[in-house]
C-alpha cells in the first residue's frame, strides 16, 4: 500500500502542456494538496507495516555457545553409576536391582512412561541417594521444570552472579544472548514475563558452578524458535548433559545415549534415538503387545515430528511412507 501511495504521489508533479498559466496554478496547488495527502498517508502505512513487523516478527534467541571452563572439565569415563538402585512409595515400585552408567562427553536422554519415577531418579542422582556413585569433581546444573532456582526478589544479573565464577563481563555477554540487553539485566525476577523468566533460569544454570547439566523437561511451555534455539545451544555445549524430555522430536537431534526406565527397571542403550526406537520390532514373537505399542507410538511421534521439521537430508516422501507403514502396525497390535 506504501507503494502505491508513493506511485500516486509522483502523478502529481506536473500540470498537462496545454493549460494556461491560472489554470496551471490551480492545478499545481490541488496536486500539491494531494501529493501531500497521499505522503501522510504513505508515512501512515509504513509506520503501520514498521509496528506489525516488530509484532508479528518470531522471537529468536541468539546462538547461545557456552564453554566449560578448563578448571571444570571432567577427564572420568563414567560419571554416574547406579549399583542396585531401587525406589518405591508405600506399595508401588518405581524400580529395583537396577545397574546403570552415565558417561562423559555425551548427551544422555532419561526416558519413560509418565509416573514412572524420571524426575523421582534424577532427585536421587542430584542428593546422591544408596547405590548411586558420583565422580569426585561432578558439578551439578539442574534446571527444573518449576524455576525454582531463580530469586523473586534479586534482578536476573543478580540471580546469575549468585551462582557462577564467570567475569561480570562475561555474564553480560551471554545474558544479552539469552535477549536480556543493557537494562534489562537489572529487572527484578518478580516482574518478568513467564518466558523472560524461562530464559532466566536457562542463563542461571548454564553459568553456574558446573560441569554436568541436568535440565527436567526444557522445552516445556516454549515456542518453536526458542526450541530451536535451545537445541542449537545444546547441541554446541561441549559438557555432558542428561536430559529429561517427552518432546520426541528435540530427543531425537540431541541423544548419544539413553537411559529409560521399563518393567521397574533402569536401563542402559548405547546409541541414539533413532536406533533405540529400532531395537525391538513387533516381529520378536517374544516381545510384549503393550511394549511392542509403546515403540511403536514412540516411532510415529518421532517421524511425525520429522516430517511436520524436517532436518537436513530427511525425505519427506520417505518418512511419509514410513509413518503409514507404522500405521499398518499399530493396527495389527491394536486389531488382536
Amino acid at each position: 500500500a506504501a507503494m502505491e501511495a508513493q506511485q500516486r504521489s509522483s502523478e502529481f508533479k506536473r500540470a498537462p502542456s496545454r493549460m494556461g498559466n491560472s489554470e496551471s496554478r490551480l492545478h499545481r496547488r490541488a496536486a500539491g494538496e494531494r501529493r501531500a495527502k497521499v505522503e501522510k498517508t504513505k508515512v501512515n502505512l509504513q509506520a503501520r507495516a514498521e509496528k506489525l513487523e516488530v509484532k508479528e516478527k518470531p522471537f529468536v534467541m541468539k546462538e547461545v555457545q557456552i564453554k566449560v571452563p578448563i578448571d571444570l572439565k571432567l577427564y572420568t569415563k563414567n560419571l554416574i553409576q547406579g549399583q542396585q538402585v531401587e525406589k518405591s512409595y508405600g506399595s508401588k515400585c518405581l524400580f529395583k536391582d537396577s545397574n546403570f552408567i552415565v558417561e562423559n562427553n555425551k548427551k544422555t536422554v532419561l526416558l519413560g512412561a509418565n509416573g514412572s519415577g524420571k524426575t523421582t531418579l534424577v532427585n536421587m542422582i542430584c542428593q546422591e541417594s544408596e547405590g548411586i556413585l558420583k565422580a569426585s569433581k561432578l558439578k551439578i546444573g539442574y534446571f527444573r521444570q518449576n524455576l525454582d532456582n531463580l530469586k523473586e526478589e534479586l534482578t536476573v544479573f543478580e540471580n546469575v552472579l549468585e551462582t557462577t565464577t564467570r567475569s561480570e563481563s562475561e555474564v553480560r555477554n551471554i545474558l544479552a544472548n539469552f535477549l536480556f540487553k543493557k537494562e534489562d539485566v537489572h529487572k527484578k525476577v518478580g516482574v518478568l514475563s513467564g518466558g523472560e523468566r524461562i530464559k532466566a533460569s536457562f542463563a542461571k544454570v548454564f553459568l553456574s558452578d558446573m560441569n554436568f547439566l541436568i535440565l527436567d523437561e526444557p522445552t516445556n511451555y516454549l515456542d518453536l524458535n526458542t526450541k530451536k534455539s535451545l537445541e542449537e545451544a545444546l547441541l554446541h555445549y561441549e559438557g555432558p548433559v542428561l536430559i529429561v524430555s517427552h518432546d520426541r522430536y528435540f530427543v531425537g537431534q540431541l541423544a548419544e545415549a539413553i537411559l529409560f526406565i521399563e518393567d521397574e527397571e533402569i536401563k542402559t542403550f548405547g546409541g541414539n534415538f533413532e536406533a533405540f526406537l529400532n531395537r525391538k520390532t513387533v516381529k520378536n514373537n517374544n516381545q510384549d503387545n503393550a511394549v511392542a505399542l509403546m515403540l511403536l507410538q514412540n516411532r510415529m511421534n518421532y517421524v511425525l515430528g520429522r516430517i511436520s521439521a524436517p532436518a537436513k537430508g530427511d525425505v519427506v516422501e520417505k518418512l511419509e511412507v514410513e509413518y503409514a507403514e507404522i500405521l499398518k502396525e499399530i493396527k495389527v497390535i491394536t486389531s488382536n
